[in-house]
């Protein structure tokens, strides 16, 4: 009909109207918020001449911009103001907590300035405070964002913006630490670290910025931008952490400046291409409004027209197929209906018709069918019956209000209670019978079984005495009531085979893992330098020989200490490794380690200095020393260092040396088997497991292995109980890589 396609236009047209109405609302806004984001970059420019004037005052200790401080606070309390009068005249553009935030911290300035003057406030607090209160300045525009969306080249702008604050803000940070480190002539290794962040962060604000403004904008203000980022302040930068503070801190200040006013320009130059767009889309975008709207009234008229005579027509025909439709639902189905053939109401009815035909038809068939069915139900509920009744699980009729209906069940347990005397709660509600929650999930499985037709499964605990069962329910929905039939089952002794064949497998996968992949590289070694010396055709010296044939001695040596960390592991797992408690002689123990590693980079490792006994297993004891200094020989530095020590109660052993150590979040997960710190990569031979059975075997001795790294130094420290020295006396015995450094403690 005519009437659809007009309606369907008039809604369409309503869409685009409010659709142009709130684009138009939107960026009249932007045009509000180009304008009050104007007068906030004059503010933030200022507080930036703050921050950086302060760091100068109170580096010096007061001797330093006492006077260009106080005239630039003039110059910011009249652009603070210059803002507070925009921002009562856009009220509205912030968001009020926004607004009300802002202005709270402002209050505080005076404050602030009044600790800087006087030096009751720490450099760090005033540059903390002047970064936040920029930082809250420029992210409330940011906000506004959402109001480009209807144009590319508006997002681009705003985007770009944004990024010319974060580098402009970076630039800002970097001055005032500069003449922070300038007056004091030092500079240490978090401050390098601290610039150069900046000065990373300085580039990639630039090159978002050139990404997201639009070509026509990059091109205009390309120089200016080219002209901050080859300022001089990176070869002064680079001067600082090369050590060399020869220039005058109140010089750097004013050159630091210069560019940070470049990109400052660039800045109110974009603010006001913002604002020039944001107006010109809000004129184009009220014009095409109103011509919209006109022609939507058109539509609108005509569509009600068309409407009403259709209308009219429409319900005398309806009235027919309504008065048919009443006699069918009497159950009168010999009505027919009398309507032209011609068009989609006269298809209606020929339609109409034709369904009481059938269901005149269905009606007999469907009587004839229920006579049937209900003598083959009677038989059917015969034969169910005895079903159940040979079934050994506990089967219960449930109601739709809860309550237990009847029950059946043939005990085949044996003489072993697995199930509640099920008569006892025949009439009774779940909620009598089970614990409140698990009622409660199988109130919900009976009825998504009776909504959905579907079998519900439930799995739960059960407690018999003091022993829990393990059950598997099976709710169905009893077809043509409102009952449902709950099955039982005691599933125990299923769940516990279940459980011991899955730690079975698991221990099975994780060792033949481990196997293959801590075998690997070791026996791709020995396997090449093997089919090398048994190539009779290689032209191999007898020096190279020599060290062909210790490195394969090396890789077998390694390969034996990994299957003996891997069997070991593997023995811990299953819980089957039983260590003993003896008195060990820890010196004596380090020297056959040592001798074992003979030719490798510490075979010139001394010991010297008296024993300590601790009490342990001797080979497990090597175990964990070897580990520890393949370690150390592997991840750690040039120096390496063991100290033994007892307080008569306790023995301790350090391995020490001076690498970069592991990172503050990896010392916990280094014990974990197959984990590496991200600071050191692996060697060939390395397990991964080395550390997390040395810390196992420690503690299997009543003892601990732990990690911590101090002051330049890596220390791995094993404590177990000690077996000899009288209380109140220590000894200590030191022994360090490539020296026989001595040193005893009484």
């Amino acid at each position: 009909m005519v009437v659809v396609p007009l309606v369907a236009l008039t809604a369409l047209l309503g869409l685009e109207i409010t659709d142009r109405f709130s684009r138009q609302s939107d960026l009249e806004r932007l045009v509000e918020v180009s304008a009050l984001m104007g007068t906030a970059e004059e503010v933030t420019d200022g507080l930036q001449l703050e921050r950086g004037g302060s760091s100068l005052y109170l580096a010096s200790d007061g001797t330093m911009h006492h006077s260009e401080l106080i005239e630039q606070w003039g110059k910011t309390d009249a652009a603070i103001a210059e803002f507070k009068e925009a921002l009562d005249a856009t009220e509205g553009v912030f968001p009020t907590v926004e607004s009300v935030a802002l202005l709270e911290v402002l209050e505080q300035i005076d404050d602030m300035r009044g600790g800087i003057l006087d030096r009751d406030v720490t450099w760090t607090e005033s540059l903390l405070f002047y970064t936040d209160l920029i930082e809250q300045f420029r992210a409330s525009p940011s906000a506004l964002n959402r109001l480009t969306y209807s144009d590319p080249q508006l997002s681009g702008i705003v985007m770009g913006i944004l990024h010319l604050w974060d580098s402009t803000e970076a630039a800002g940070v970097e001055r005032a630490v500069v003449s922070k480190l300038l007056v004091e002539g030092s500079i240490g290794r978090d401050d390098v670290d601290l610039l150069a962040r900046l000065a990373g962060r300085r580039k990639d604000s630039l090159k978002a910025y050139r990404v997201h403004i639009p070509r026509e904008l990059r091109v205009e203000y390309e120089a200016q931008v080219s002209d901050f980022e080859s300022s001089s302040i990176n070869d002064v930068r680079r001067q600082i952490v090369a050590g060399d503070f020869r220039l005058d801190p109140d010089a750097w200040f004013a050159a630091a400046s210069v560019p940070m006013d470049i990109l400052s320009s660039v800045e109110d130059g974009l603010v006001e291409d913002l604002g020039a767009r944001s107006r010109m889309l809000a004129d184009e975008a009220r014009s095409s409004m109103w011509i919209f709207s006109l022609f939507g009234v058109v539509v609108l008229l005509a569509s009600l027209v068309v409407a009403g005579r259709v209308g009219r027509r429409l319900s005398e025909r309806t009235d027919e197929l309504a008065r048919v439709a009443r006699a069918v639902q009497r159950g009168d189905f010999s009505q027919r209906a009398n309507v032209d053939a011609g068009d989609e109401l006269g298809m209606l009815g020929i339609a109409f018709n034709q369904m009481t035909d059938d269901l005149t038809t269905l009606n007999r068939r469907l009587e004839t069918q229920v006579e049937e069915r209900t003598a083959e139900l009677k038989v059917s509920e015969a034969h169910n019956r005895a079903m159940l009744e040979a079934i050994p699980d506990l089967i219960v009729r449930l109601g739709s209000d809860g309550m237990y209906i009847d029950f059946v069940f043939i005990d085949e347990s044996n003489g072993q209670q697995v199930f509640p005397q099920p008569e006892r709660y025949v009439g009774k509600h779940i909620e009598e019978i089970l614990p409140l929650e698990l009622a409660k999930e199988f109130l919900e499985a009976s009825r998504r079984a009776r909504d959905t037709g579907t079998v519900q499964q439930l799995e739960y605990q059960y407690p018999m005495g003091e022993e829990v069962r393990e059950r598997e329910a099976r709710v169905v929905a009893i077809p043509g009531s409102e009952e449902t039939m709950l099955v039982v089952r005691d599933i125990t002794e299923r769940k516990s085979q279940d459980r011991h064949l899955e730690d079975l497998i698991r221990s099975k996968d994780e060792l033949i893992a481990s196997i293959s992949h801590e075998l690997r590289t070791p026996l791709t070694a020995v396997l090449g330098f093997a089919e090398l010396l048994q190539d009779e055709t290689s032209d191999i010296s007898l020096l190279e020989e020599r060290e062909m044939l210790a490195a394969i001695s090396e890789q077998a040596t390694d390969l034996s200490h990994i299957v003996e960390d891997l069997l070991v592991a593997a023995r811990v797992k299953v819980d089957t490794l039983r260590v003993a408690r003896i008195p060990v002689d820890l010196r004596e123990q380090l020297a056959q380690v040592l001798g074992t590693l003979r030719g490798t980079s510490i075979d010139d490792l001394a010991i010297d200095g008296e024993s300590v006994v601790a009490l342990g297993d001797p080979g497990r004891i090597r175990q964990i020393l070897r580990n520890l200094l393949t370690n150390a020989v592997r991840y750690g530095g040039d120096d390496v260092e063991i100290r033994m020590s007892s307080d008569g109660s306790t023995a301790i052993l350090q391995v020490r040396d001076d690498g970069l150590g592991v990172l503050e979040e990896d010392q916990d997960a280094i014990f974990e088997a197959y984990h590496q710190s991200h600071r050191v990569t692996g060697s060939p031979g390395s397990v991964g497991i080395g550390l997390t059975i040395s810390r196992s075997l420690a503690r299997m001795m009543d003892g601990d292995l732990t990690y911590r790294y101090e002051e330049g130094t890596s220390i791995f420290e094993m404590i177990l109980a000690s077996s000899q020295a009288p209380e109140g006396h220590t000894r200590l015995t030191t022994v360090r890589h490539g020296s026989t450094a001595l040193a005893q403690r009484r």
